[in-house]
C-alpha cells in the first residue's frame, strides 16, 4: 500500500547537477532529515532571509521612501 502525500504538499520535479545532488545528500544526513526535507528547509529558509532584507532594506537606507536631502 502507498502512502499518500499529504493535501498541504505538491509534487515537483527537480534537475540538479549529480555533484550537487550528492552534497545537498550529505548537508542532509548531517542534520539528520530527509533529502526532500533539507532542500524544502533551505528555500524556505532563503525566502524568509530574503523577504527580511527586502523589507529592511540595505543598512543605512532610509525607510517610508523619505530622504535625508531637503525634501
Amino acid at each position: 500500500m502507498r502512502k499518500e502525500m499529504p493535501k498541504s504538499r505538491v509534487a515537483l520535479l527537480l534537475r540538479l547537477r549529480r555533484g550537487l545532488k550528492e552534497q545537498l545528500m550529505e548537508f542532509a544526513k548531517r542534520e539528520h532529515r530527509s533529502l526532500n526535507q533539507q532542500i524544502e528547509f533551505i528555500l524556505e529558509r532563503f525566502l524568509s532571509d530574503t523577504s527580511h532584507k527586502e523589507r529592511n532594506g540595505p543598512p543605512g537606507e532610509q525607510r517610508h521612501g523619505k530622504s535625508s536631502a531637503g525634501g
